[in-house]
């Protein structure tokens, strides 16, 4: 029985053996790579408006290159940037379709509009007038700056707004 027990453990010895050997090889097997991103826009404003030392009396003040902002998207993306009203969109009277900056001492309302392009004379708002552009992965600056109203029928002060500018992509 003992003899009988050893040549069947040698047996299944040989079997495992052999068996071991004729699974070794090489296999493959393909790895899929996929990889999402999502096209997507993002951007700052790196200069504020802010101009001082103007002359009170003037009737009208077209700022230079008063503010910036930059934008980045990725490629084939169309952005639009839009500012909103502000505080006191439509208060000054004597100009219902414009912004107004509030007096911080005198109090007051200065009639303004936003251009695009610094002092380029062409309006800065929405729809039509929104700045327009394509996403190529940089940044990219587009420059800003203000329009003032009648000046001379206020006192000298200092005129602030906030506006909330809004970057829509597509």
């Amino acid at each position: 029985m003992r003899n009988r027990l050893l040549s069947l453990t040698a047996a299944l010895a040989l079997a495992l053996g052999a068996a071991g050997s004729a699974s070794a090889g090489t296999l493959s097997e393909n790895l899929d790579v996929s990889i999402q991103t999502y096209g997507i826009c993002e951007f700052a404003i790196t200069r504020h408006i802010s101009v001082s030392g103007l002359y009170g009396l003037q009737n009208e003040y077209i700022g230079s290159d008063a503010g910036q902002l930059q934008v980045r998207c990725n490629p084939n993306i169309t952005y639009t940037v839009e500012p909103g009203d502000g505080l006191y969109f439509g208060q000054n009277t004597d100009h219902p379709d414009k912004r107004a900056a509030t007096g911080d001492m005198w109090g007051g309302l200065l009639a303004y509009s936003l251009q695009k392009g610094g002092s380029s004379g062409i309006p800065w708002g929405t729809g039509a007038d929104a700045i327009f552009d394509y996403g190529n992965g940089d940044w990219q600056a587009h420059s800003f700056g203000v329009m003032a109203y009648d000046m001379n029928k206020l006192a000298g002060d200092t005129y602030t707004d906030q506006v909330v500018l809004t970057l829509t992509y597509f």
